[in-house]
């Protein structure tokens, strides 16, 4: 079962991928676009999973669905889709972190390096 639950939501991630990134290839630009509203990338996106958990929860609740083509399994494989697309947001803001970390570094030390370079010259 895990198998083909994998196999499946990697199929959906890439189709939705298609549809959602566009010409960007970014797999995150639709959750990126949630800044416009003041809201961080993984909070959009958890928000979209407390949707998902809120339909689960309902069918279990009560036993059925009222939008009857879009089955629980969909809502569940959803939720392992967003939750790798979560890792990968993680992962790509701590390399944009550690990206910047190293500019500003390297700027400092070149600019220090520049400062005592400069007060050595005789005056």
């Amino acid at each position: 079962m895990a198998e083909a639950t994998f196999a499946e939501c990697l199929q959906v991630m890439k189709s939705k991928n298609d549809d959602y990134a566009g010409v960007s290839g970014d797999p995150f630009t639709n959750f990126k676009a949630s800044t416009l509203m003041g809201i961080e990338p993984e909070r959009g996106l958890m928000l979209r999973v407390t949707d998902k958990f809120m339909r689960i929860k309902n069918f279990i609740d009560r036993g059925e669905l009222s939008v009857k083509d879009e089955p629980v399994d969909d809502a569940i494989s959803d939720i392992i889709n967003y939750m790798i697309l979560l890792k990968g947001l993680i992962k790509d803001k701590k390399e944009e972190t550690n990206e910047h970390k190293t500019k500003y570094t390297n700027h400092t030390l070149t600019t220090h390096a520049e400062w005592l370079r400069d007060q050595s010259r005789p005056k």
